[in-house]
């Protein structure tokens, strides 16, 4: 299972550690952010990026871009941080739209719904926020968690979003945007259970979620019950993300490791080291690659059908 002996494809320009990334709805472009203030856009195929720099320093150590997410139409990125604020791009004209403010703490997550007219972002602050894209406004705060919101995703059918909760939470909330209501999933660990990645399948009957107790659930939506629980890291697995086909989940932890596994047998199929911590994983939107983010400053793409055939 463990196996270095696989190729990627280097992406370098980040003169800091690479927290967050994510592909664009057609796979052409990644984005991701670094603890030095910075996001970078890549054409990644072509060899090519832009850089989007407009966050600021929140204190010493506050320069982190914590997480972004390309519209569906692929019309603007947004990006959150410490600073407390999200803030909008536009990838025409590789300049700021607008900053959204109204958190009181640092920006840990955003997500775009599929509609591409609202974003959500969750905080330090314990809040979930719902965004207008058009007006900037604060359509809702979402209040459940008891600590800090540490994840957020909507579902690719737009009818639920997703947000974990840190270490005194331990908890995921699924909350119907449309009928106002929500559901709690509990179930990771009494000690280290912050939750820090949530996924969903692509038939929107499963959610997955990433802690910091080691383990991935995998949770039925509709019962709100967990389906199974994976576990071959040895520290917190900071980054999740499930397939298209809903057969693979890739992992990212503090171990070091890039995991993939296989989400119907439950168990991991290849192990592939790198250098440092690994903060973020992602799959391409055809399922064909799987990118992470690192430590020490590199964004890497693999091939998934080569992940595959060396787990054979």
């Amino acid at each position: 299972m463990f196996n270095p002996l696989v190729s990627f494809k280097s992406l370098e320009g980040h003169e800091g550690e690479v927290k967050c990334l994510t592909f664009s709805q057609d796979g052409k472009l990644l984005a991701s952010g670094d603890n030095e203030l910075t996001v970078i856009v890549w054409d990644w195929q072509k060899n090519q990026k832009f850089i989007l720099q407009g966050h600021e320093k929140a204190g010493w150590w506050d320069k982190g871009v914590n997480s972004v997410a390309f519209s569906p139409c692929q019309g603007f990125l947004v990006s959150g941080g410490d600073d407390q604020t999200a803030r909008i791009w536009s990838l025409e004209t590789k300049k700021l739209i607008s900053t959204l403010t109204g958190h009181q703490d640092k920006v840990t997550a955003v997500a775009v719904h599929p509609d591409g007219e609202i974003i959500a972002s969750g905080s330090e602050d314990k809040t979930v926020k719902i965004w207008s894209v058009k007006t900037g406004d604060i359509l809702a705060t979402l209040q459940g968690h008891s600590d800090k919101v540490l994840t957020v995703k909507f579902s690719q059918n737009g009818q639920l979003l997703a947000s974990g909760g840190g270490e005194n939470d331990k908890t995921v909330i699924i909350w119907n945007l449309g009928e106002k209501s929500s559901i709690t999933l509990k179930g990771h660990s009494d000690w280290f259970g912050g939750i820090l990645s949530v996924d969903f399948g692509s038939n929107n009957k499963f959610l997955a979620s990433g802690s910091k107790d080691k383990t991935i659930k995998i949770w039925d939506i509709k019962r709100g019950t967990e389906v199974k629980t994976l576990s071959e890291h040895s520290v917190h697995i900071n980054s999740i993300s499930v397939s298209p086909n809903n057969q693979l989940l890739a992992s990212g932890s503090d171990d070091k490791s890039l995991k993939l596994w296989d989400l119907k047998a439950g168990k991991a199929i290849i192990s592939i080291p790198h250098p440092q911590k690994i903060y973020s994983v992602c799959f391409s939107p055809d399922g064909n690659y799987i990118v992470t983010a690192c430590q020490d400053k590199i964004v890497r793409v693999y091939a998934t059908s080569e992940l595959q055939s060396l787990a054979s």
